[in-house]
């Protein structure tokens, strides 16, 4: 009884360890970055693979204000889906103040306002899954964000 017992011990090690393995590490760009230290808004990185490339869009989520919170967004698309999202973006910050737009972005669905204060124009990006936050973003921020020369 005691040798059963060893014997399916382990195997059961066997099968906790094969299911570890070491591949080869890909490594992250970023491609855009709004603020930094206690000041940082958002940033965007991407890892490249040959048949699509994984985002990870992060940001600081402004519901509590004594903890700096950072959130994340992971999504793949191609370079074109990528742009198709910019301009969507940069649509709806040009649009009527209250204008909203859906989105699912992965696994996240966002909801997308369009305020503007004092006359800028910025979007409020809501993180609607479970445990997110929401974010602004102005016109400057989008396009250093999506690594856009701004001028």
């Amino acid at each position: 009884m005691r040798n059963l017992f060893f014997v399916l011990l382990s195997c059961i090690s066997l099968s906790v360890s094969a299911q570890i393995k070491e591949v080869a590490a890909s490594r992250s760009v970023e491609i855009g970055k709004v603020g930094g230290g206690l000041s940082y808004v958002s940033s965007l990185s991407v890892i490249r693979d040959t048949a699509i490339n994984h985002y990870l869009w992060m940001y600081r989520n402004l519901k509590y204000t004594t903890i700096t919170d950072i959130k994340s967004i992971t999504f793949t698309a191609s370079d074109e889906e990528l742009e198709g999202l910019y301009n969507i973006l940069k649509t709806q910050i040009g649009a009527d103040k209250g204008a909203e737009k859906r989105l699912e972005l992965g696994k996240n669905t966002l909801d997308i306002v369009t305020t503007k204060n004092l006359g800028v124009a910025s979007l409020v990006i809501y993180d609607l899954s479970p445990g997110g936050g929401y974010f602004y973003l102005t016109n400057k921020h989008l396009d250093k964000l999506f690594g856009k020369k701004t001028e």
